[in-house]
């Protein structure tokens, strides 16, 4: 095992065990150094001696206090955290007398207010400390640097604001940093550029951070697992490159431009986002990226009426939801539209009829209510001879409308539409393929164009449809004559 993926390994143990109660964290045989004792009962004290730390007492061995560990041969205090319980006020300046502490782990301590203390600096020992869930506040501060041996620092979701320290980059052992979920400005320090090469993890999430991360993108990183999600930073996704070590990239909800890199269907990725963003073009798929498809949510934005050169738009097997914007008629170069296997939901906009050079049109697998157009039989026949329309596995209703007649491919499948057949659709010598099975069809099915060509399964499973095709389905009745 290498020794990125040990110190993964152990993360992930430490960050498991340290949700979980902690009710003696030492043998009952250690005995806790005395200094170690006086260090904690002051701590206390400052405290205003919390009901929370009530196992402090002075006539126990510390280390089976709560939130307490002691090195088992030294039985210097190594490890404080304190997981879900009350401590209110600030970070006691006497933890700094804790010369051996190797970790400080505060977690979900919501009345933990306050900066943290400068003496923390004397913590020489200190690889891991974390601030998470707390109300700390105040800017990041520059003094962090000083603690060469940390390799994990986690501020997450606390109310630390103003710019991310330069200095963090001077700590040359970090490999895990996190800082999502507070209120930091301004961009990222240049220092991290060069110093990401050595992290596994950085989270910057749910921030008010800006400007260009581009460069946190390196192919010869270290990075395994990246979080940019829900800031403003706004940089060509395109021309990035990919480090092959990242399993974990969630950059949702920027400003984010460009078109997702092809090499990224190479990736070992467990975990993709890359939502509410200003991404254009096809979505790659191979490797594992498909796995993530459902990732893209929220609706079709405006600014799509921009590309006025688009002709084709293709968005399929996402979480895209909402109604199809009426604005997409503006897009007057379209000719191929696919909103395909979606969360789309509403009428069909009629105003698609209105652009002249269209001629597929793919709206199926969606939650698509209310009535075919009528405007929908003014599709031209166009370039590529017919027009090429599928809004099947949808709840449509109403009937089939009369003006659609220059169809080359119909699919109005698993619907819910009532009504006859249209002559002026059966009449068509050009119509290649139809299916209309699983309706709410009635009346006889008439023959003429190239209608006699289908299969019998183009008309099945519908109310009361009947003449030859029906009769090969058990529950479809032969017309009376």
């Amino acid at each position: 095992m290498d020794t990125h993926t040990l110190r993964l390994v152990l993360l992930f143990v430490f960050l498991v065990s340290s949700s979980l109660p902690s009710p003696t964290l030492s043998a009952s045989s250690v005995r806790c150094n005395p200094s170690g004792k006086r260090v904690l009962l002051k701590i206390k004290k400052s405290l205003n001696n919390p009901q929370s730390l009530t196992s402090w007492n002075p006539n126990t061995n510390c280390c089976d206090w709560l939130g307490v560990s002691c090195d088992l041969q030294t039985n210097r205090v190594i490890t404080l955290s304190f997981n879900g319980i009350s401590i209110p006020g600030q970070i006691p300046a006497a933890i700094g007398d804790l010369p051996y502490l190797d970790t400080l782990d505060f977690v979900n301590v919501a009345d933990l207010t306050g900066p943290i203390p400068y003496s923390i600096t004397k913590l020489q020992n200190l690889k891991m400390l974390r601030t998470l869930l707390t109300n700390i506040s105040g800017p990041i501060p520059e003094f962090l640097h000083q603690l060469k041996n940390l390799w994990f620092l986690d501020l997450s979701y606390s109310n630390f604001s103003g710019p991310i320290p330069a200095s963090l980059a001077n700590l040359p052992k970090l490999e895990l940093l996190k800082l999502g979920g507070n209120k930091l400005t301004g961009n990222i320090p240049d220092s991290l550029w060069a110093s990401q090469n050595r992290f596994l993890v950085l989270d910057l999430s749910q921030n008010q951070l800006s400007g260009d991360a581009s460069a946190l993108f390196k192919t010869n990183g270290t990075l395994s697992c990246l979080d940019l999600s829900w800031n403003e930073f706004d940089f060509d996704l395109s021309r990035v490159k990919l480090p092959e070590s990242l399993q974990y990239m969630d950059l949702s909800h920027n400003r984010i431009r460009g078109s997702i890199p092809k090499e990224i269907t190479g990736l070992n990725l467990y975990w993709l986002n890359v939502s509410y963003n200003r991404l254009c073009g096809e979505i790659p798929f191979g490797g594992k990226v498909q796995e993530f498809a459902h990732n893209f949510t929220g609706s079709i934005p405006y600014s799509i009426t921009k590309l006025q050169n688009l002709e084709i738009l293709r968005i399929s097997d996402t979480s895209l939801s909402g109604p199809i914007p009426e604005f997409l008629s503006q897009l007057k170069c379209l000719w191929s539209l696919y909103l395909t296997y979606n969360q789309l939901s509403g009428p069909i906009p009629a105003s698609l009829a209105s652009l002249n050079k269209l001629q597929i049109l793919m709206l199926y697998s969606n939650k698509l209510t209310g009535t075919i157009p009528d405007s929908f039989g003014s599709f031209k026949d166009g370039e590529y001879g017919g027009f090429t329309l599928d809004l099947s596995h949808n709840q449509l209703s109403g009937g089939i409308p009369t003006s659609i007649n220059k169809i080359k491919v119909l699919d109005l499948s698993h619907n819910q539409i009532h009504g006859n057949i249209p002559k002026q659709l059966i009449n068509k010598l050009d119509l290649e393929s139809m299916d209309l099975s699983y309706n709410q069809l009635c009346g006889k099915i008439l023959f003429g164009g190239n209608v006699q060509k289908m299969g019998a399964k183009s008309f099945a499973h519908n109310r009361c449809l009947c003449g030859h095709h029906s009769r090969t389905s058990a529950n479809k009745p032969v017309c009376m004559q």
